[in-house]
């Protein structure tokens, strides 16, 4: 009975990990996250919109905005997947949004 108890506890856990890795951050994780990535005054132009198949979509407040954001895409993801996790977000787009 011992060992039956003991590769039920193992099951569960596992699933519990699996549930964990899968389970998208919170949205108050996303904007926090997002807000150390891009800084402040970044952020005051900008709000997540939302994150599916690990693509984060941001909405920019104008022009000037996206252009600035979408050249340093590539720094501001690798700076959010360090606070999100690499397997949770994959990729960054920005759009003219409400914000």
């Amino acid at each position: 009975m011992g060992q039956d108890a003991d590769r039920i506890e193992n099951v569960i856990k596992s699933v519990f990990n699996k549930i964990n890795e899968d389970a998208n951050p919170t949205i108050d994780e996303i904007v926090k996250a997002w807000k150390e990535a891009a800084g402040e005054k970044a952020a005051r132009h900008t709000r997540p919109a939302s994150l599916r198949k690990k693509r984060l979509v941001i909405n920019v407040d104008c022009s000037s905005w996206l252009y600035e954001l979408t050249l340093k895409k590539k720094d501001l993801l690798s700076a959010l997947q360090k606070k999100a996790g690499e397997d949770k977000i994959k990729e960054l787009q920005f759009r003219i949004g409400e914000v």
